[in-house]
């Protein structure tokens, strides 16, 4: 993955790359419920159960977070091998994006991170 973050990640640990791989993931989830811009690298540190300069030891800044979650969710939709559609548009106009995709999971992905639902 390239720009996601400091150094070259086939140099981490095994243990650097779970602790990578837990702060990113813990990243999708609440920029999944929050929002990029509502979510804070305190709420990632703290939902991940790493220290800030163990954040910055993966991540330059919280915009090089961001990539690595949409590195993240783009492997995740790639790695299942189920085709993503865009939403039929509703006929006689009400042409708004469907803000919720089911996932191949089950669960609700936003259709963008920064998108909240009401």
């Amino acid at each position: 993955m390239t720009g996601t973050g400091l150094g070259d990640e086939r140099r981490l640990t095994r243990r650097g790359r779970a602790t990578r791989q837990r702060i990113v993931a813990a990243a999708a989830e609440l920029m999944f419920e929050h929002g990029v811009a509502e979510t804070t690298l305190e709420d990632i540190r703290a939902a991940a159960g790493v220290s800030g300069s163990q954040v910055y030891h993966y991540f330059e800044d919280k915009q090089a977070l961001v990539r690595a979650v949409i590195d993240y969710q783009v492997d995740a939709v790639l790695d299942t091998g189920v085709p993503w559609r865009l939403p039929h548009r509703r006929p006689g106009g009400g042409g708004g994006r469907d803000r919720r995709r089911r996932s191949p999971g089950g669960g609700q992905r936003a259709a963008s991170l920064g998108s909240k639902d009401p």
